[in-house]
């Protein structure tokens, strides 16, 4: 079994008979996943969590439509009404809660953080291996007051924890899982990463929308693999990342250089339902 990184949040998981790629937005402008796609004969599945412009492409709705095993797209409900896809073209329209089977996967989805879904697959050949992908699904600790936040701190960590428990009632052990790590978040953005890895018993961990943050994404792993000894990490660092970015990062540049120059937080007291674990089911959809 083989995991691949694309960019941002996009991965190739390969099975025995499947290539499964994940929130996928762009390619490589060598094009890495087409050269990957191009050369299998597996069953191609696009696994998409929700409709934000670094999640999703329209392009997965006409890869390879006209191939006699055409690619079977699992996309998020949000998608589906936001980019007003037809409802006829999704092999599933994931909703938390969902379940999908077919003869190669058993998919499991699960509540986000933000909006659309996560979703945990396990391959049914004799492999059994198992894949978390979040998705928007974090921890998102903004600071108290932050425009982004729509909840207080606590109710977001809540619902964060929440939707763990959720998980790990279904899958204590999982082989891979793909969690962000995302720079606006300054010093916690190890935050949501630890309570996973502290719940859950994870074979090998790959971060995710690090926006090009190489060197403080290293940083990040190393402490992450210090604390988690039994958990293999696995982080790519892509040069040309940037260029693929484009004009898109430019939504949020200023957010990572505030955080990075910690003017973006200022110290903030715990309350006592901190660590309450929220059971609602919305979540609120956080600007990026």
């Amino acid at each position: 079994m083989k995991v691949t990184y694309i960019h941002h949040s996009c991965f190739v998981w390969e099975g025995k008979n499947t290539m499964i790629v994940y929130d996928y937005w762009r390619d490589t402008p060598h094009g890495k996943l087409h050269n990957i796609l191009s050369s299998t004969g597996k069953q191609i599945y696009f696994v998409n969590s929700h409709f934000h412009e670094d999640h999703f492409s329209r392009d997965v709705l006409t890869w390879d439509r006209n191939k006699r095993t055409p690619p079977r797209l699992l996309l998020s409900h949000d998608i589906v009404k936001r980019r007003r896809v037809d409802k006829e073209l999704p092999s599933a329209i994931m909703r938390p809660g969902d379940h999908y089977e077919d003869e190669y996967i058993l998919l499991d989805v699960y509540r986000s953080t933000d909006v659309g879904v996560s979703t945990l697959i396990t391959l049914k050949d004799d492999s059994h291996e198992s894949c978390f992908h979040a998705g928007d699904l974090n921890n998102w600790y903004f600071p108290e007051g932050d425009e982004r936040l729509h909840i207080l701190v606590h109710e977001m960590e809540g619902l964060y924890l929440s939707t763990l428990r959720d998980i790990q009632l279904d899958h204590p052990h999982v082989t891979h899982a793909m969690l962000p790590l995302d720079p606006r978040l300054g010093l916690e953005q190890l935050r949501g990463p630890s309570q996973w890895l502290a719940r859950i018993e994870t074979s090998h961990f790959y971060p995710m929308h690090t926006w090009g943050r190489h060197e403080q994404a290293q940083e990040q792993i190393e402490q992450l693999a210090y604390l988690f000894p039994r958990t293999q990490f696995h982080y790519e660092a892509d040069p040309e990342s940037m260029r693929i970015y484009g004009d898109f990062f430019e939504v949020v540049r200023e957010q990572i250089e505030l955080a990075e120059s910690g003017q973006l937080f200022a110290p903030r007291e715990k309350t006592s339902g901190q660590e309450s674990e929220a059971s609602g089911s919305e979540a609120p959809e956080i600007e990026s």
